[in-house]
């Protein structure tokens, strides 16, 4: 088993969050050193004999804050690396299209899946109720840990990708696409101008105007954190969002027993 692992995660409202906790867990049970790094908080490469990249599938592929941290990493040199997603329906080909990067990194692939999670994208459809998103994340952290049970006779054979297929070409749409997201976020007249918004976003982009209301600029992931987690459910994405229930689970929640740290 490794020694060392650094895990590597983007999670827009916690989903992705739990698993790379529970992929850590399972490790360090046999062993192994974890760290868990927020790509969102700390960009910086820690060196482990084992990395790993957690993320949740935005239109069949990675976040772009995964794409572009996928881009900046080292060459690999033959390190083992890990790659698990999740969605709430299909990954389509994101895990294999972060596998393939990381393989012509130089890295080599021991694991490349996904991992069924709660729905947090209330623009087409309800949000999971936290009844029954803890049943679907009990068996998505334990899904996670077998898959890390089995690393070591996993095969080191990467998952078909092909970037021209249809999903693929649907995800670089939608990465196009993220430079127009801001403009259809809004807050509604529930809006009391508190902050949290801007402290909450992942990547700095929302900002109050001189009247104490959300702006968005450039930089959004559309991670939904936002509109999710907003004590007053007052950000709408255009009118998708307007009176559904909001993905809450993991809202004023401890996650997990592992700490975030910094390279040692």
């Amino acid at each position: 088993m490794y020694r060392t692992a650094t895990f590597y995660y983007f999670s827009g409202t916690g989903n992705t969050k739990a698993l790379a906790e529970a992929a850590g867990e399972a490790l360090s049970q046999q062993g192994t050193a974890i760290t868990l790094r927020d790509v969102a908080n700390h960009h910086e490469y820690c060196p482990a004999a084992l990395i790993g990249v957690f993320f949740p599938v935005y239109c069949f592929g990675a976040p772009r804050i995964i794409v572009n941290f996928v881009r900046s990493l080292p060459p690999g040199e033959g390190k083992a690396a890990i790659v698990v997603a999740n969605a709430a329906g299909t990954a389509g080909p994101a895990h294999a299209a972060v596998a393939r990067a990381l393989s012509q990194k130089g890295y080599h692939v021991k694991l490349a899946d996904w991992v069924r999670m709660p729905n947090n994208y209330i623009v087409f459809s309800e949000a999971d109720v936290d009844s029954k998103a803890a049943g679907i994340v009990a068996a998505g952290r334990a899904k996670v840990a077998e898959l890390l049970a089995a690393l070591g006779d996993a095969p080191s054979t990467l998952p078909h990708y092909s970037r021209f297929g249809p999903l693929a070409l649907a995800h670089r749409m939608f990465l196009f696409g993220l430079n127009y997201m801001g403009r259809h976020y809004r807050a509604n007249d529930a809006c009391t101008g508190c902050g949290a918004c801007v402290t909450m976003c992942p990547t700095q982009c929302i900002a109050l105007d001189s009247d104490a209301r959300p702006r968005w600029k450039a930089g959004c992931e559309h991670c939904m954190r936002c509109v999710n987690f907003c004590p007053e459910a007052a950000i709408e994405f255009g009118r998708f969002t307007k009176g559904k229930k909001r993905y809450t689970y993991w809202m004023d929640k401890t996650k997990g027993a592992l700490r975030h740290e910094s390279c040692s």
